[in-house]
């Protein structure tokens, strides 16, 4: 597996796994949801976020992960920085073959390269895979906001792992 960045003019490659990591019901034939994911990719991009790609020897997409480094002004935190892991996910056929952890601990040393102290994510509270996977990975649960994306879901659950 090769990982490497993804520029913005190459992103399109990742349109339906971003959607489907966003929201299960994203359609990208549906011109209303691709309208919504470029923009939200466009303000990713502007707000300095970091798109990994995970390929096969084939260069075809495995998976992909977002992180943005929040760096503060100097003197403040001691020198360290934050990154929120923003989405990351893996190709449905290749799922549960590594790949993500894999993914993941790319991303964890190239945050680690750029001072990162804290990793930290958030998760649909009712998604218990992506929960059990982050927490195979060393993240554990810090925080719930319930009801955040209404009355009849679990809300969001933040977890974190310290890498330095």
């Amino acid at each position: 597996m090769e990982i490497r960045k993804v520029l913005q003019e190459e992103i399109d490659n990742f349109y339906e796994l971003i959607g489907e990591i966003e929201y299960s019901l994203f359609n990208a034939k549906n011109e209303e949801h691709l309208h919504w994911l470029k923009n939200r990719i466009d303000r990713l991009y502007y707000n300095g976020a970091e798109f990994f790609g995970a390929f096969n020897e084939k260069s075809e997409v495995l998976g992909i992960i977002t992180i943005l480094i929040d760096v503060p002004p100097q003197g403040i935190n001691d020198g360290y920085n934050s990154c929120e892991v923003i989405e990351m996910g893996i190709n449905k056929d290749v799922r549960k073959s590594g790949y993500g952890s894999q993914l993941l601990r790319y991303a964890e040393n190239y945050a680690k390269n750029q001072n990162v102290y804290c990793m930290y994510m958030h998760t649909y509270a009712g998604d218990y895979d992506v929960i059990a996977f982050y927490g195979r990975n060393g993240f554990i649960p810090v925080g719930i906001i319930p009801d955040i994306y209404g009355p009849k879901n679990e809300g969001m659950l933040y977890m974190r792992k310290i890498i330095r």
